[in-house]
């Protein structure tokens, strides 16, 4: 990912992808499962071979459907962890 990144030259690009590294860390802590690894790796392939067909409408839907679902299973996963702490 880094790569695509720094293949735009873009200075706020660069900083927004270093600042949300760290959101990105903390959301992977609750995201670590086996069936969300090998689901995030297919969403990923599936986001660069748009990428690389210059499809932008596909990989910017791609990729917001990925954001969307790591988004739902952390707060799901952060709602199973507060629950379990008060028993």
């Amino acid at each position: 990912m880094w790569q695509i990144v720094e293949a735009t030259h873009n200075e706020y690009a660069l900083i927004v992808y270093d600042n949300l590294q760290i959101e990105l860390k903390r959301m992977r802590a609750y995201t670590r499962r086996p069936d969300m690894i090998e689901k995030a790796v297919h969403y990923h392939e599936m986001i660069a071979n748009a990428i690389a067909n210059r499809d932008s409408h596909n990989a910017k839907m791609l990729m917001e459907s990925h954001l969307q679902n790591n988004s739902e299973l952390a707060m799901y996963e952060l709602a199973v962890l507060s629950t379990s702490k008060q028993d």
